[in-house]
């Protein structure tokens, strides 16, 4: 077929272009055949992010907040923390990452509006801030915001209470380190 080999030496000579295969290469290249198994793989591998990926929670505990029910309806943090968020990255659209193809750490675009993110040729980061996340009111737990912080290997903990903070409040087999903060 006429339109298959023009096809396939238009794809050789753009290998050879871009350097993927040299002289010595081109009389053995064998092109794959376009199938339904194909096109599946092309796709996965067209998901496959090529930058390592983290979500982190940050969690904030108020003066005087010992108990994990009190802490999981923070809905702010002091002026000293909120400095310390905007360290962290950007706030971005968690629906515009979505469909940029970022990283967004599980984060729902109907449900959570906006995160902090930070990238770099090497990494994405997708923060899962107690303070953010959506408060459910009717739920004494807090159950979704705590299965976001719940899943995260690292925990960034802001403590402004005086009294030292138990790591176990937070306890889960995901989380692996705990960066408490106390300004």
């Amino acid at each position: 077929d006429i339109a298959s080999v023009t096809k396939f030496d238009r794809c050789r000579q753009l290998l050879a272009d871009l350097g993927f295969i040299g002289p010595r290469q081109l009389g053995s290249f064998t092109p794959l055949k376009d199938g339904k198994r194909f096109r599946t793989f092309l796709r996965s591998l067209d998901r496959n992010n090529s930058r390592k990926t983290a979500k982190i929670a940050v969690i904030y505990i108020g003066q005087g907040q010992t108990e994990q029910v009190e802490i999981m309806h923070n809905t702010k943090g002091s002026v000293a923390y909120d400095s310390f968020l905007s360290g962290l990255g950007d706030v971005r659209d968690v629906k515009v990452l979505k469909e940029q193809g970022r990283y967004v750490g599980g984060l729902d675009p109907h449900v959570h509006s906006s995160t902090i993110y930070y990238e770099n040729s090497h990494v994405e980061v997708a923060y899962h801030v107690l303070t953010s996340l959506p408060l459910k009111e009717n739920d004494k737990q807090q159950i979704r915001r705590k299965r976001h912080i719940g899943n995260d290997t690292v925990h960034i903990v802001w403590c402004d209470n005086k009294r030292a903070y138990d790591v176990r409040s937070f306890m889960s087999k995901v989380t692996d380190v705990f960066i408490v903060l106390l300004p």
